[in-house]
């Protein structure tokens, strides 16, 4: 019996002992962690800054025409798109505002637009809008300009 009492003693000193070495450890890895993530985020942070260099081509991040910074003014939405072409358009509906007609049409990407009389695309323009419909002038096919333009209208069906 008095060895058992010895040993369970002797045992629960070392446990005793031990535990304290055991959290300075864990906090001299807690703090080795920190210091890793530390330095890590320091060097991700200076190799993941982007530097643009032209190499001689134009720059798309300046101002190639050399126009004044713009006004602090209402930006307006610029309404027709150039590059579209009338054949791809689809028109959505007609909206009358002010005494004027504007007629929501979507493209390629079925990403809704809003057009008026006068507006430019890629083959052509937009030539009246009515209560039902757009009547829009061709006049390129494709590259090659049309010697007539051609008129093509697009209606909506109720």
């Amino acid at each position: 019996m008095k060895k058992f009492l010895i040993f369970s003693l002797l045992a629960g000193f070392l446990c005793l002992s031990i535990q304290p070495l055991h959290s300075q450890e864990k906090k001299q890895e807690e703090k080795k962690r920190k210091d890793l993530t530390t330095k890590l985020d320091e060097t991700i942070g200076k190799t993941t800054s982007l530097i643009y260099s032209s190499k001689g081509r134009k720059d798309p991040f300046k101002d190639q025409f050399g126009k004044a910074a713009p006004s602090k003014s209402k930006p307006t939405a610029k309404s027709g798109s150039p590059g579209m072409s009338i054949s791809t358009v689809k028109l959505i509906g007609i909206v009358k505002s002010k005494g004027f007609f504007t007629a929501i049409i979507s493209g390629p990407g079925n990403f809704p637009m809003f057009i008026k009389a006068r507006d430019r695309f890629y083959d052509g323009y937009v030539l009246r809008i009515e209560a039902s419909r757009v009547i829009f002038r061709q006049t390129r096919q494709g590259s090659i300009r049309l010697a007539k333009a051609k008129t093509i209208i697009k209606e909506i069906k109720f």
